[in-house]
């Protein structure tokens, strides 16, 4: 209840009708020469990587962009598009999950850092589709 992620079906929002964030961030472990980035959405990055990826605490992480989305229905669809668009053009930067696996509790949407600029496009062509026409 407290971070928002139950409420009352009655008079709450759920996760697809509240707000919500489309996120790329880093990961970087150095101990494990782990550096990989990662397109998602939550309502709560922070909390998500916090609490729900499992990272370590020696997990450096950086949020590159935070892209506000009207509901987490239109996150989720955003996002879903994008990795999978991503991952049909860019296979060779798609980190294999063995890669991560034991430090990240996610099975896709991790891809090298060298895929850096195109991620910034994607943002910015979804942050271009959110905005209202004029």
């Amino acid at each position: 209840m407290r971070n928002g992620q139950c409420d009352c079906a009655a008079c709450g929002e759920s996760w697809s009708s509240k707000p919500s964030v489309i996120y790329l961030t880093r990961i970087q472990l150095a101990l494990e020469s782990l550096d990989v980035v990662k397109l998602g959405y939550s309502a709560n990055p922070k909390r998500r990587f916090r609490h729900q990826l499992g990272l370590p605490k020696s997990a450096k992480i950086t949020f590159l962009r935070l892209l506000r989305m009207p509901t987490g229905h239109a996150a989720c669809a955003a996002e879903k598009r994008a990795n999978a668009d991503l991952m049909r053009r860019f296979p060779g930067h798609v980190v294999p999950q063995g890669i991560y696996g034991r430090h990240i509790n996610v099975v896709s949407e991790i891809y090298a850092p060298t895929l850096l600029p195109e991620l910034n496009r994607v943002m910015d062509r979804i942050e271009a589709q959110m905005r209202p026409a004029s």
